[in-house]
């Protein structure tokens, strides 16, 4: 297994495992099947019950947990320095050596039915999976949710399980963040993949629901390719973070300060392993004043920015990233993000300073390259009575 190890100083070190595959990965037709193996490793391995699993950690106050994305699953722990071993041993062991019984999954595919409908039922978290699977076709990996349907839940069986370990678990990166002698460096980035051009549709989606009197909206486009390095194009996107979110934020000042539209809003980009963007703005609002907001947003997307913001947001985002890797959590979080995003991790966690100067100075024409005001409208709004 390959490995990446940082020596960082605190009472705790994060040990995690990330394997190069997601939901953009499955077949169709099994689609979550990614996210249900990901809660099948906690459902015992050949050398620990699930009770023993679940237990390893607790027994040490320690926090054992997993995710599974479009493109990247990990497994992680966060520990009391002098245990890091134990946890380097129970995620090799899941990662490497789960049985995939019969019984555990058939009670676990429950479990997720349940997840599956929680994200369904609050708009605040279906207008996410609305947004992304109106815009992409089926062939593309991302028009179906992380989680899956209940039709392809249910045709995922033992079998299916064992391929799919077999042949996507091969791969996977060892990080670890805290307690170490010194640094270990196997891997720089993960292997592009998918580097066809998505199709996308930017027609508006409006959805009603009834139970509800706030209305959720986003905004969102796709890019391609900026004509830029995944590095330059991350640390802008990481600026436009600062420039549109928070108090000081134009997006956030616009849309709440001034128009007293929202409560919340805020500016959000994933960056793909293929250097594709896709990016979203998110505003919980009235249902009357939708075009309004769309409205302002375009408008604050596409106005150049002054010196005078770019100067002060980047003094900002360096704060807030400097807050953020004085966490091992966070530091090896943002390990996974640039094995994926094609970029040097020590450039992301270490270098970003001088990575977001760099591109202060060009903000207005990534923003033009960016195309804001193509977008695409998607909104969940109260039913009419």
């Amino acid at each position: 297994m390959k490995q990446i190890q940082v020596k960082k100083k605190g009472n705790s070190t994060w040990v995690g495992i990330v394997v190069p595959v997601g939901s953009r990965d499955e077949e169709n037709r099994i689609k979550g099947i990614s996210h249900f193996t990901e809660h099948m490793l906690f459902k015992g391995t050949k050398n620990r019950t699930k009770e023993q699993i679940k237990r390893e950690m607790d027994a040490y106050g320690a926090t054992l947990n997993a995710y599974t994305g479009e493109e990247v699953t990990c497994y992680w722990v966060q520990i009391d320095n002098k245990y890091k071993d134990k946890a380097v041993d129970l995620l090799t062991d899941m990662v490497e050596n789960p049985v995939f019984d019969k019984i555990e999954l058939n009670k676990e595919r429950e479990v997720i039915m349940q997840e599956l409908k929680m994200y369904e039922d609050n708009p605040l978290y279906h207008i996410w999976d609305l947004s992304q699977t109106s815009m992409f076709p089926l062939t593309s990996g991302l028009g179906i949710t992380i989680i899956g349907t209940k039709e392809s839940l249910y045709k995922i069986n033992q079998e299916e399980f064992k391929v799919f370990h077999e042949k996507y678990y091969k791969n996977p990166t060892l990080i670890i963040v805290g307690d170490i002698e010194e640094d270990v460096i196997d891997v720089f980035q993960h292997d592009v993949r998918f580097a066809q051009e998505l199709k996308y549709s930017y027609d508006t989606v409006i959805k009603e629901r009834e139970g509800i009197s706030q209305a959720c909206m986003t905004v969102s486009g796709v890019v391609p390719f900026l004509s830029h390095s995944s590095i330059s194009s991350c640390f802008y996107l990481e600026m436009m973070k600062a420039l549109c979110n928070a108090f000081s934020g134009r997006i956030f000042d616009v849309i709440r300060e001034k128009n007293n539209l929202v409560y919340s809003t805020y500016f959000t980009y994933e960056l793909l392993n293929c250097g594709t963007i896709i990016w979203s703005v998110f505003a919980g609002l009235d249902a009357k004043n939708i075009d309004k907001a769309r409205r302002l947003i375009d408008e604050e997307l596409t106005r150049p920015f002054t010196s005078e913001e770019v100067e002060f947001s980047l003094k900002k985002r360096i704060g807030e990233i400097s807050l953020m890797v004085d966490s091992t959590a966070t530091y090896g979080n943002r390990i996974v993000k640039s094995l994926n995003r094609q970029i040097p991790f020590q450039t992301y966690n270490n270098d970003y300073k001088l990575a977001l100067n760099d591109v202060s100075y060009k903000v207005n024409d990534y923003q033009r390259g960016m195309k804001f005001n193509r977008n695409k409208l998607v909104a969940i709004v109260p039913k009419e009575k």
